[in-house]
């Protein structure tokens, strides 16, 4: 039976998960970032061995994160915490006065990398760039550098404000809402329930598809292909490993 939990949607379920699967899904990927933290070792003992330590900019960020059983999930084709909460780590060289070991909860995005290097390189950003420079916030200078944030994948939308995480769906028009102040793993989906909310979360993600004339919104209305569950045993046709890739109705 597909893995389900109390969110009310999630884009990708595990139809027929083998024994440990996600257990030895996690040992691999552990190790995958061991790897990663001993290569980046080399190289930042040469750039000191160089004398080029102090002299050198380091951005170290990922573009997705991967589900690995959360939410009875895998991949990463959905905006819920384990693909989108991905890491961004700034390592500025002490001639750029950064503000040493700053945690900060600015709302990024990956579309900040650009301006945020043309800033430390004095180089002139260009008119059609979208994003932020991220320097005033490694120097300590600024704690905000937007509001809001949206973030599209295929179907897939997110609207992020002050505390509060929307993703609609384009395919069914299924929508989830969470307080991440109150449920930061985010288990509980609110749309049911805080219905004024997510009609102003919603609302905001009208408003930016409309800025950036995205092909979603339609006549003033989220696109909803309407599109049905396939059934298990299509999955299991398709792929026997039983990896689906299709939406999963609320539960």
């Amino acid at each position: 039976h597909p893995l389900r939990i109390n969110c009310g949607h999630a884009p990708v379920v595990l139809t027929r998960p083998r024994p440990d699967a996600f257990r030895h899904a996690r040992e691999v990927y552990c190790g995958m970032v061991t790897n990663m933290d001993f290569q980046l070792g080399r190289l930042f003992v040469k750039l000191m061995a160089m004398g080029e330590w102090d002299n050198t900019v380091i951005i170290y960020l990922s573009d997705h994160g991967e589900f690995l059983g959360d939410f009875g999930t895998v991949a990463k084709t959905s905006f819920l915490k384990g693909a989108c909460n991905v890491p961004l780590i700034l390592r500025l060289p002490p001639s750029m006065q950064p503000d040493l070991g700053l945690e900060s909860d600015v709302l990024a995005g990956n579309e900040d990398l650009f301006p945020t290097i043309c800033d430390l390189a004095g180089a002139e950003l260009p008119e059609a760039a979208t994003g932020c420079s991220l320097v005033p916030v490694v120097q300590g200078k600024t704690d905000s550098i937007r509001d809001a944030l949206h973030a599209n994948i295929e179907g897939s939308h997110l609207w992020f404000s002050k505390g509060w995480k929307y993703l609609y769906f384009a395919e069914d028009g299924a929508e989830l809402l969470f307080n991440l102040a109150e449920d930061p793993d985010e288990l509980n989906n609110l749309a049911p329930v805080e219905t004024e909310k997510c009609a102003e979360m919603r609302d905001g993600l009208i408003a930016e598809l409309a800025r950036i004339n995205h092909s979603h919104l339609i006549d003033g209305q989220l696109l909803n292909e309407h599109r049905e569950k396939q059934p298990v045993k299509e999955l299991l046709a398709e792929n026997p490993l039983g990896w689906s890739c299709t939406t999963m109705a609320a539960c």
